[in-house]
Formats: structure tokens, sequence, C-alpha cells
């Protein structure tokens, strides 16, 4: 059974093909829409997540951001854990460092889009790596997606939801 494990892990590198991680929320529902209590029209709350993590995982980035924005993807929510957490929400576990958002704090910022835009996404994204990692606060967005970039990932997942406002 280890032999085949291994194995399928070789294949799976050898073809480019990164495992999943499942990505669920007691707060939203995949392809569903967010509730507002999560969001800049009511409490502003931070939605609840879980996930699933391989063995060997030193280090959890999460990433929150809106695809649809104009000009770029705007990022709600950036997390640099320095551990292998299974859980993010509004109450964080001491490991978890929280990089500035595109609205320049370091906090949960949830959905916002312009009024009368149409629906917007929103991926909330987790990456499982190898390398362990010191994340530091004061840092932005663009530092868990470089070290995402360096690193070794041994599985990625997302959930996506979306927002509108009228």
């Amino acid at each position: 059974m280890r032999i085949a494990v291994v194995v399928g892990a070789l294949l799976l590198a050898a073809c480019g093909t990164t495992p999943a991680i499942e990505v669920t929320s007691a707060d939203l529902v995949d392809g569903g829409e967010i509730p507002v209590e999560h969001t800049c029209d009511g409490e502003d709350a931070a939605p609840r997540l879980e996930w699933t993590l391989p063995s060997g995982t030193s280090t959890v980035i999460l990433i929150v951001d809106d695809p649809d924005a104009p000009g770029a993807a705007f990022v709600h929510w950036a997390i640099g854990f320095n551990g292998a957490p299974t859980d993010a929400g509004p109450d964080l576990r001491q490991d978890a460092v929280l990089h500035d958002n595109d609205f320049g704090v370091a906090e949960w910022r949830g959905p916002c889009p312009p009024e009368s835009d149409g629906p917007h996404s929103y991926r909330f994204r987790v990456w499982a790596i190898e390398d362990a990692y010191d994340f530091a606060p004061g840092n932005d967005a663009s530092s868990l997606i470089d070290a995402v970039d360096e690193a070794t990932v041994l599985a990625e997942g997302q959930l996506t939801a979306t927002y509108e406002r009228r």
C-alpha cells in the first residue's frame, strides 16, 4: 500500500497535477451566495472554514480574493500559518499570521463589490506547503503569493462563492 501511495505521488508530480484539498465551511456553500453577515453590508464577520491536509504539511496559506474586481484580483484575507491547522474563522489560532489585504489592513474584509456591478466570485484558496516558513506580521498578500510560487506545494483547494450588491 505504501509503495502505491509513493508511486501515485510521483505520477502526480510528473504530470504536474497537485492533489486537492477539500475546503468546506459551516457558513458558506461552494458555488452559493455569501450570506450578508460576512460582507460590508452586514457585520463583516469572517466565515468559518475547514480543510483537509496531507501528511508532511508544515505551513498553510489561505488567500481569499475577488478575481472579478476591476483591474486585477482583489485580496480580502491573507493568512500564513506557521504550522498545519485545519481551520480558520473569526477566532484565529495563535499560529495564524495575518498579512495586509488590498484594503491595506491585516484582517478579514468581506465582499463589497460596486453596486449594480453584477455578482462577483470570491475564491477561498488554501495551499498545503511542505516547507516551514516563519511568517512575520507586517507583510502584504503578495509575500504569501510569492511563498506559494517558491514553495513545494503538497496540495491545494478552494471554495468559491458569490456576492452581489443591489
